[in-house]
């Protein structure tokens, strides 16, 4: 178990995981109902955690999309790529 936790706080996420356990921790004790959800008539959630999610939510799909980007080795280093562009620049210069 203590090798657990020193293994987190070894890791490059523990700070970032504190922060926000903090600033969460912040918001429950100094405002009203943080983490209160409702269901409104028509089935839609309500509640500031819902409204943080939602406004969030294109930046968490850009984010994974350039994740697995960089993960997979990016679409710029392939070898098709650059010869596409090379031909396309030579021919620009040749008027083809």
């Amino acid at each position: 178990m203590v090798n657990l936790f020193r293994g987190f706080f070894k890791s490059s996420l523990a700070l970032p995981l504190m922060a926000l356990f903090v600033l969460l921790m912040f918001n429950a004790f100094f405002v009203d109902d943080f983490f209160k959800i409702e269901v409104m008539d028509n089935g839609n959630l309500y509640g500031r955690p819902i409204d943080i999610l939602y406004r969030a939510s294109s930046l968490i799909i850009l984010s994974l999309g350039m994740t697995f980007v960089i993960a997979t080795g990016g679409i710029d280093n392939k070898p098709v790529v650059k010869s596409l562009v090379y031909n396309h620049q030579s021919n620009a210069v040749a008027g083809i």
